[in-house]
């Protein structure tokens, strides 16, 4: 089941707060085994759309308070495995849109829901250069390149990520943006822009800012290993 641009999407939701980030496109798996999150699995399934929204959470001074960004992505369940002997399960979702919470209600069920608004990239803004995502790609490649002196590892690492100048710029965005999983606010912070071309331009200033210091780092540890 997937969501046309034009299908009217859920509101409210059922919202799950995680420490990651998942983006439109993405596929993950999930082990759900917390009650209130398998009562969800439920209800969604219950409902026919099958579908729920992920939020990041973040550390709170207060642990039994979560704090919870206010974009996330709407997620569909793709597969679900049988139930393990325990009562958890594994589920396979894929992001489709991301949203803004609104109105949100603890109490109804044991699981928090919200309404949400649903966010699209500003559709006026001018379309950004192909010059640009090829740049993207080449900084990534260069990045991996630096980790390996493999030539066949840094093919196979780009061919795990799917990257390609020809994705539209929006999808490559997404892709390009999951590859920062080591830093969750960093992907926050791409998920809620709304503009295509300054996410680009953002993604490929982190780059080649991460080029610049991989390559002063393994200088310096040449110079290391070279010292008598």
């Amino acid at each position: 089941m997937t969501y046309p641009m034009n299908h009217e999407l859920p509101t409210p939701i059922g919202i799950f707060p995680l420490p990651l980030v998942v983006f439109p496109g993405e596929i993950r798996t999930l082990h759900i085994f917390e009650p209130r999150y398998l009562a969800l699995l439920q209800d969604i399934q219950a409902a026919g759309h099958k579908s729920f929204g992920i939020v990041l959470s973040i550390a709170s001074p207060i642990p039994a308070i979560p704090m919870i960004t206010a974009v996330g992505t709407l997620c569909q369940v793709i597969q679900q495995h049988p139930y393990l002997p325990d009562g958890s399960c594994d589920i396979e979702i894929q992001g489709v849109r991301r949203f803004k919470l609104g109105d949100t209600d603890p109490n109804t069920q044991p699981y928090l829901t919200s309404q949400v608004s649903y966010l699209e990239d500003d559709p006026d803004e001018d379309a950004p250069s192909g010059q640009l995502q090829e740049q993207l790609v080449a900084a990534l490649k260069t990045l991996l390149s630096l980790n390996t002196t493999d030539d066949t590892r840094v093919q196979q690492q780009m061919a795990s990520l799917a990257l390609s100048e020809t994705h539209s710029p929006l999808a490559l965005s997404f892709r390009v943006a999951k590859c920062f999983e080591h830093d969750p606010t960093v992907q926050q912070h791409f998920l809620e822009l709304t503009s295509t071309r300054e996410r680009l331009r953002l993604q490929l200033d982190t780059l080649n800012d991460l080029v610049q210091r991989t390559a002063a780092i393994n200088q310096i540890e040449k110079a290391f290993q070279s010292a008598p």
